[in-house]
């Protein structure tokens, strides 16, 4: 799975740097780790504005941005972490020389549009119906996030080369005039998987027909 996606909680980056400071411009900006988690805070020297830090994005090798819940909307953190420097700096394409307030210093509010397509390409299983749901998704991006929920495409696949196998058996046995027994076709198959893996080896797993009975290995 690529981690293009963690809970603040689980990335490696600020698990790995309990203390993350820089000064830009006007303000300063830090992100501090504990046991607890990881929290943003930015200041002008004299007024502060601070939020706990909810996802990172970015496996972390290139850099890792970071993203926190304010007043019921998703907010983009101003800085974001890179490797070749070891250190925070502005986000790509995010850089302000003169931002008209603290607020504006400390991030960029994100559209409920872009959360989604963000959620979309960085996690597996973030939106259902059209709604983002953080809950239920899972990190990062698996097989799932391209071809489905696994379960579906492993039953298509197997029910090809089941339909596929008994096309060829029935073939052959119209060629040699025999009857073609569809049941026990079914189980010989299932059998053959069930032995090899479906990689034409043969495993410790027996091999079972329909009726039978099948032990544990």
């Amino acid at each position: 799975m690529a981690r293009t996606a963690v809970r603040a909680h689980d990335s490696i980056v600020l698990r790995e740097h309990d203390r993350l400071t820089r000064k830009l411009g006007a303000y300063t900006y830090e992100v501090v780790t504990d046991e607890h988690g990881s929290v943003y805070t930015v200041t002008d020297g004299e007024r502060r504005s601070s939020a706990p830090l909810a996802w990172a994005f970015g496996v972390g090798k290139v850099g890792q941005s970071f993203l926190f819940e304010r007043d019921g909307a998703v907010h983009e953190a101003r800085v974001s972490y890179y490797d070749s420097i070891g250190a925070i700096d502005f986000t790509p394409g995010r850089r302000l020389d003169t931002p008209r307030d603290l607020d504006e210093a400390t991030s960029r509010r994100v559209s409920a549009q872009e959360v989604r397509r963000c959620f979309g390409c960085h996690t597996t299983a973030a939106i259902t119906e059209g709604v983002l749901d953080t809950a239920a998704l899972t990190p990062g991006i698996s097989c799932e996030a391209c071809h489905g929920p696994g379960r579906q495409h492993v039953a298509a696949i197997f029910g090809d080369l089941v339909e596929i196998g008994i096309r060829r058996r029935a073939g052959r046995a119209a060629l040699r005039g025999e009857e073609f027994d569809h049941d026990r076709t079914i189980g010989g198959l299932c059998g053959k998987r069930r032995e090899g893996g479906g990689n034409g080896k043969r495993g410790r797993q027996p091999a079972y027909g329909v009726g039978n009975r099948v032990a544990d290995p």
